[in-house]
């Protein structure tokens, strides 16, 4: 009794053919291994912030080179930097400033991934205590990674050479507050094979936003990648703001490039003719059941 039953789900077309396409599939995909990734070099960091203004006349800013601390760790590179300005007066207004800057590429939080962090950001606020007049407010900010050369590696048995697709998924935002429709932000990686880049993304701002990043390209075991990722923020103020006793003027900009970069096995033409066979033999078993039906 048990073996009719089981003869008649097999008989079934819908039952028989996801147990065919599943064993396929299965079968398809068997040869096809994760690669993996090993961190040859760090690389270099950048940073350079300059923003300076007037208030009531006074001048008021802050400059920073080469302030990056290296925090890296086995397989990751972490350098920052970040500064919370206490208030300062400046003639009859009070002024705070600060900034914040942020690289992490990290090849060991996920296996086969390597997370990418790229932030960038800085706030200039003055509050006035009397009538008083800001401007010529400028800010430059730069922070950029260079160098960092990572290796694909096969972590099960993949011989130098297999193919490889390396993909990455990631966003890019903007924000900026204070003296809208003013300044720029700009955010940019590149991925190199020697003198050659496979895949790029660069935008530029003019106000808040954010955008999808999508990159993908063939590679093979035992290539050696550059990364490069860089933001820069730029922003000169116009007309001069009056602010009255108790006003204030917050400018604050921010970029952030963040992501994960993959990388997987290219299924072998064997894989492939398997799954068109699936295919065919699928195709098959539909017809004779619609004319047994």
């Amino acid at each position: 009794m048990m073996k009719m039953a089981t003869r008649a789900l097999l008989k079934a077309p819908t039952l028989r053919t996801v147990a065919l396409a599943l064993g396929l599939a299965l079968a398809a995909q068997a040869p096809v291994q994760a690669a993996g990734w090993s961190l040859l070099s760090p690389g270099y960091g950048v940073d350079f912030l300059d923003q300076s203004g007037q208030v009531g006349g006074q001048a008021a800013g802050t400059g920073v080179l080469g302030a990056l601390q290296d925090l890296s760790a086995p397989g990751q590179v972490l350098l920052a930097d970040s500064v919370a300005g206490q208030p300062e007066a400046v003639g009859s207004a009070s002024v705070e400033q600060g900034h914040s800057l942020l690289v992490s590429v990290d090849t060991q939080l996920t296996p086969g991934t390597v997370d990418v962090m790229l932030s960038a950001a800085q706030y200039w606020n003055v509050a006035a205590t009397q009538g008083t007049e800001v401007s010529g407010f400028n800010l430059t900010q730069d922070l950029a990674l260079g160098g960092l050369r990572l290796l694909i590696v096969g972590d099960a048995g993949e011989a130098v050479g297999t193919r490889v697709r390396v993909s990455f998924s990631g966003s890019a935002d903007a924000l900026f507050g204070g003296l809208a429709g003013q300044g720029e932000i700009g955010l940019s990686l590149d991925i190199s094979r020697g003198a050659d880049s496979l895949a790029r993304h660069d935008s530029l701002w003019s106000d808040s936003g954010s955008q999808q990043i999508q990159l993908s390209f063939e590679a093979v075991v035992g290539d050696e990648l550059v990364l490069t990722l860089a933001a820069h923020q730029q922003l000169t103020q116009g007309a001069p703001v009056w602010l009255g006793a108790g006003q204030g003027l917050a400018i604050d900009r921010s970029g952030l490039l963040q992501g994960q970069l993959t990388v997987a096995a290219v299924p072998e033409p064997q894989s492939l003719a398997m799954l068109l066979a699936g295919a065919v033999v699928i195709g098959g078993v539909l017809r004779r059941r619609a004319r047994q039906g």
